[in-house]
């Protein structure tokens, strides 16, 4: 996210911003109220978009990862204190910025400053329970934070048992299976609802992130997979339909292959989206069309962590009943506000963070 735009690769920002624009889109949607009401088609949207999501921040900490590795002594964990530094001065300034804004928020509202909110200083507000009402969109936050802490140790722990390639691509698969396994187990024992019980709890969620670091170690190692990306994409987007499907076949608070296998199928056939993107090169549209996205993409992190504190006081204070003309004005005043605050939090405090990073943390 700190490249400048001309060395980005359009394909994955095109993917990021169609990520984020799902997820704000989906959860904007309630501002259509009466006239639409938000529906499980709605609940997808916003799903699909934090599934790219994750499977893009395992592709990125996975070559980061491999770039890390490659360069460090065998036997030296040296390398993940740089590691981890660099990833939590990426992601914690802004995520503390806007935490205490929804803290500064919830008193505005009257909500109150809530009992738990020492948990989510540490990212344990879903650990392995359901999310808390507030910061509500902070779930997949969590997740990706644990992924960076935990990935760097166990890929030191795995390391001397990985002897080639194939080894490593072994090792990642047995992870993906792992945490399928899991997801059943829990299922099985406890019936949880789908969103809160399992989509949005950290223990049983890392593995899409996974996904990511496995598509990453098959674009570098594996030539066929850069030979083929464009059908391998194809049959990504067959096994998303899949996942779909079994989202949208029955009640998902009771389906056993909703709460378990579609997560996997999701992140898998959003994953092998990925090496077709990540060579995918910047089409023929005019300047400012691929500018806007290229922006888009840039200030991802930034529109996810703000677009609810404009959205909650919009429906705090906005008539509950408003014409067709007036929902799309609030709409329209949504985005507006959201892209806005989003630059300057990311031209104003984010990007200038990540300088400092890059002068004082090697790489």
């Amino acid at each position: 996210m700190s490249a400048s735009a001309a060395s980005r690769q359009f394909g994955l920002d095109a993917l990021r911003a169609i990520a984020v624009l799902l997820v704000v889109i989906a959860h904007g949607s309630v501002l259509a109220m009466p006239h639409f009401v938000p529906d499980r088609g709605i609940v997808y949207l916003a799903h699909l978009g934090v599934e790219l999501f994750f499977v893009l921040s395992g592709f990125l900490v996975g070559g980061l990862l491999i770039d890390a590795i490659a360069k460090a002594n065998p036997g030296d964990p040296r390398w993940i204190g740089p590691f981890w530094l660099r990833r939590w001065l990426r992601t914690l300034p802004s995520y503390y910025l806007i935490l205490a804004a929804n803290f500064a928020l919830a008193i505005a509202l009257g909500s109150g400053w809530p009992a738990d909110w020492p948990l989510y200083l540490v990212f344990a507000q879903n650990l392995a329970w359901a999310h808390p009402a507030f910061f509500g969109e902070a779930w997949s936050l969590a997740i990706e934070e644990w992924f960076y802490l935990l990935a760097p140790l166990l890929a030191f722990i795995a390391l001397p048992f990985l002897r080639s390639a194939r080894a490593a691509t072994w090792a990642l698969v047995g992870v993906l299976l792992a945490g399928l396994a899991i997801r059943f187990a829990v299922v099985l024992a406890s019936d949880p609802a789908w969103d809160a019980g399992v989509r949005k709890v950290v223990a049983l969620r890392l593995d899409a992130i996974a996904y990511g670091v496995l598509m990453i170690h098959l674009f570098r190692k594996e030539p066929r997979v850069r030979a083929h990306a464009g059908s391998l994409a194809l049959v990504g987007i067959a096994i998303s339909a899949i996942a779909a499907a079994l989202y949208f076949r029955a009640e998902v608070d009771s389906e056993l292959l909703a709460r378990t296998l579609m997560f996997s199928l999701c992140s898998l056939g959003c994953a092998l989206l990925l090496p077709w993107a990540a060579q995918w090169q910047a089409p023929s549209w005019p300047q400012a069309m691929r500018s806007i996205w290229t922006r888009i993409a840039l200030w991802s992190y930034a529109i996810y962590l703000v677009h609810m504190l404009v959205l909650r006081p919009m429906l705090a204070w906005l008539p509950e009943r408003a014409s067709i003309a007036a929902v799309g004005l609030q709409a329209m005043i949504y985005l507006a506000l959201t892209l806005s605050l989003a630059a300057a939090l990311y031209h104003g405090f984010e990007r200038p963070v990540l300088r400092w990073r890059d002068r004082r943390v090697p790489r």
